[in-house]
Parts: structure tokens; C-alpha cells; sequence
């Protein structure tokens, strides 16, 4: 089987990154563990400064490719990839990444990213139309109650992180399509 190129935009990297530490929060760790910050923007949401730096190093370096304004790994990228995901630092978020990314293969990447928009945090930031931090513990207690439902309705912890991945965004997605998304806690 040929190996396939998977592009993606500049936002849909901070979609990925910042998922992935939702998930991570889901499994019980830190935000703090994740190693840089979030905020909602008004022009993109969720948005990291370091996640946004860090694919620039990757461009320069050429571990990135740019056309059209979407990036694919380069061959250089994906050995250093490889060497890099080795590293204790990496390695535990691996399946985080994978979890968020994984979720685009069963609902689209525009779906994924309209479902993180209805995060309890951006929401609330949203209405204020301002820049906020974002996964700072004093917001933190909506996302807490979702997923402890979400937990409950998968009855435990889930291996696949895709799988609450997919079934908190559907379920975001859900009651925004009822015209209820302002979704404190139940599943």
C-alpha cells in the first residue's frame, strides 16, 4: 500500500493540538502536562502562540511542506517524527494526537472544528467576542461535568481516544442542531 499524504491547514493543526489535550484532560492529566496554552481568538479558536511558532520551525527546517496553504509532512519531517516520538515527552501524548486525528476519518475535519467551537470555554469566550485563555481551571468545570458523562456513557475509560473524541463532538454538535448549545454537563 503507497503511503498517502495528509495535508491540513495551519488552523486545523491548532484543531488537532488543542483536541488532543482535551483528550488528555478526558484521561485524567494536567492541562499543565501539555506544555503551552490556548486562548480563543475572534478570528480562530482555538489558537496556541507555541503550537503556531512550532509549525513555522517545522516549515524552516523543512520537516513541513507548504502549498495552497496546506502542510504535509516532508520525508526529512517523518524520520524526525519518528525519532522524536520515542521521547518520553511525546510519546504520552501520541495517543491524544491520534485520538483527535482519528476523529477526522469519522466526522469531517469542518464538523470537527464547528464541535470544538461549542466547547464550553470558547463558547462562553465567544459571546464576550474578545480574546480569553482558554483550559484554565476556573473554566474548567463544564468540560469536567461533560466529560465525566461522556465517561459514564461510554461505561469507563475508553483505549481509543477517538472514540470520545467522536462521541462528545457528535453530541456538541447534537444539541447545537436542537438549538441547545449551551451544554453544561449530561450526556
Amino acid at each position: 500500500m503507497e503511503k498517502q499524504d495528509f495535508a491540513v491547514t495551519a488552523s486545523e493543526v491548532q484543531l488537532f493540538c488543542y483536541l488532543s489535550c482535551l483528550l488528555g484532560l478526558y484521561d485524567g492529566r494536567p492541562v499543565s502536562d501539555w506544555g503551552y496554552e490556548f486562548a480563543a481568538t475572534p478570528s480562530i479558536s482555538p489558537f496556541s502562540t507555541a503550537c503556531s511558532d512550532s509549525l513555522e520551525i517545522l516549515q524552516f527546517r523543512r520537516f513541513v511542506v507548504e502549498k495552497d496553504g496546506a502542510f504535509t509532512i516532508s520525508p526529512a519531517g517523518a524520520t524526525e517524527l519518528e525519532r522524536w516520538g520515542r521521547l518520553s515527552l511525546l510519546s504520552g501524548r501520541t495517543r491524544y494526537l491520534r485520538g483527535a486525528t482519528g476523529a477526522a476519518t469519522a466526522i469531517p475535519v469542518a464538523a470537527l472544528g464547528n464541535g470544538v467551537s461549542l466547547d464550553p470555554q470558547i463558547v462562553r469566550a465567544s459571546r464576550l467576542h474578545d480574546s480569553r485563555p482558554l483550559l484554565e481551571e476556573v473554566g474548567l468545570s463544564g468540560v469536567y461535568e461533560q466529560f465525566q458523562a461522556l465517561e459514564s456513557a461510554l461505561g469507563g475509560k475508553v483505549r481509543d481516544f477517538m472514540v470520545p473524541a467522536v462521541v462528545w463532538l457528535s453530541y456538541l454538535l447534537q444539541q447545537e442542531e436542537k438549538g441547545d448549545a449551551n451544554v453544561e454537563g449530561g450526556l
